[in-house]
């Protein structure tokens, strides 16, 4: 409600409420002509007209005073039922286009509360393929900790067999393949430490460039023989408790081989 109908109302109320107390005094000197009438019955006789002059313009006073004051009330009370009327009115327009703001606000939050469901479904998803393209893309390598890890366990046996045979073959098997050298490189460099002789393979030299080879992938680890010999055993359980990836393949060709032979073959595509 405005502030004029606000002052409007309150006149009007007011306006009403004379009138309602007007209408009372009209009532109340009504009351004279009853006064008359009881006086008359109490002393048993009429009272002289020459005396009752003065009733009569009192009537007519007070009853003027009755109809104005109801027209006053009944007219103020109908304006200011006619103002709160057009109050509510408004008043309830308001409230319509707030629930209408209030469900269209609901309605986008949901909308944007999907919005973002999606997006970070998006993200989850586009975070896998970076992880994925990461695992693809990343070359492998033997960590800190997985290198004390092999250093402590093979070295450990060195001491302990110090006449096993120590000798390892390490290598890539493509030369063109900067990742698979270089991961060659240093498993070579983490078994010298450990104790082992190491000899570099160059790639495509020898056993390594077989053509009839039948292409691999990840590490291969083998041995001249029929059977693995301690030192294969020990460094294939060595790599698969540091999650070291290797694939076991056994060459019985001695004249092929040296005693323990190492592989590095292309990254697995996962």
């Amino acid at each position: 409600m405005t502030a004029l109908a606000s002052s409007s109302l309150k006149f009007w109320e007011s306006f009403s409420e004379c009138g309602f107390i007007m209408v009372i005094v009209g009532v109340v000197g009504e009351v004279v002509e009853l006064i008359v009438k009881w006086i008359e019955r109490w002393k048993a006789k009429s009272i002289p007209k020459k005396e009752l002059k003065w009733v009569l313009p009192i009537e007519t006073v007070f009853f003027l005073i009755l109809v104005v004051g109801l027209a006053m009330e009944f007219w103020g009370s109908h304006k200011a039922m006619r103002i709160a009327d057009d109050a509510n009115a408004a008043l309830n327009a308001e409230a319509g286009d707030a629930r209408k703001e209030a469900g269209e606000a609901i309605k986008q939050a949901a909308l944007a509360n999907e919005r973002s469901k999606q997006l970070e479904s998006t993200n989850v998803i586009l975070r896998l393929d970076l992880l994925s393209l990461e695992t693809v893309v990343q070359w492998r390598t033997i960590t800190a900790k997985q290198e004390t890890n092999l250093i402590e366990g093979l070295s450990k046996f060195i001491k302990e067999k110090p006449t096993e045979v120590k000798a390892v073959t390490v290598g890539a098997v493509t030369s063109t393949d900067a990742e698979s050298v270089m991961y060659a490189l240093r498993i070579a460099a983490v078994l010298r430490e450990a104790g082992f002789d190491i000899k570099m393979n160059p790639p495509n030299i020898g056993i390594f460039g077989n053509a009839e080879m039948e292409p691999m992938t990840g590490l291969e680890i083998d041995e001249s023989g029929p059977e693995y010999g301690p030192c294969a055993v020990l460094i294939i359980r060595a790599f698969r408790d540091n999650r070291i990836q290797e694939t076991e393949r056994i060459d019985t060709n001695a004249a092929l081989s040296a005693p323990i032979n190492i592989r590095v073959w292309a990254k697995p595509e996962r």
